[in-house]
């Protein structure tokens, strides 16, 4: 693609791209807001990547933007409490519990809130968001941006599972944001 397209653009190119509900309503798109799908599975409190999350969401102008985070948690997880500071930025928050890694009730979960909330971009931040986010992405016709938080490759684990693995996966999506150099090499 070439640089200079969008996001939209190039996934209009790909025919990724599904009417969005401001043009199956007939109204334009300076009309409606562009609505946002961020992904994130977050363990205890999270991390750095959670503060941009719910900051962005907290500081977009509503007529621009409206940013929905879908957090994924573990059920049991005694330090989850991003319902509360999501309260308190005035965020959009939907929490998707999950009993066991990749519980196929997350995917389900995710799908309903996706096609109920007519997304325009999914957005995700992490290996298991980019996940879901390419299998509803490819499923729903959705364009998909993924924010690379992690994964610099300090643990066996990580550089022989998880970084190669979600390497190829982000290949799928529109458009890869890397938080540093690191990252992107």
């Amino acid at each position: 693609m070439a640089p200079s397209m969008s996001i939209l653009e190039q996934a209009e190119s790909r025919g990724k791209l599904r009417p969005t509900a401001a043009a199956e309503s007939g109204q334009t798109a300076a009309a409606q807001a562009m609505r946002v799908m961020m992904i994130r599975s977050v363990s205890g409190a999270g991390g750095g990547a959670d503060k941009i999350i719910l900051r962005t969401a907290a500081r977009a102008q509503p007529q621009d933007l409206k940013a929905s985070i879908c957090v994924i948690h573990r059920t049991r997880d005694l330090e989850f409490d991003y319902p509360q500071r999501a309260e308190r930025v005035g965020a959009e928050l939907y929490t998707v519990p999950e009993r066991w890694p990749f519980d196929p009730q997350v995917y389900r979960r995710l799908q309903d809130i996706a096609l109920r909330g007519q997304f325009d971009i999914l957005h995700s931040h992490d290996y298991k968001a980019d996940h879901y986010a390419a299998r509803l992405g490819s499923k729903l016709k959705i364009p998909m941006v993924a924010t690379a938080h992690g994964w610099t490759g300090h643990t066996l684990r990580e550089r022989r599972l998880y970084y190669p693995a979600n390497r190829r996966l982000l290949r799928r999506f529109d458009a890869v944001v890397c938080v540093s150099i690191d990252i992107k090499n």
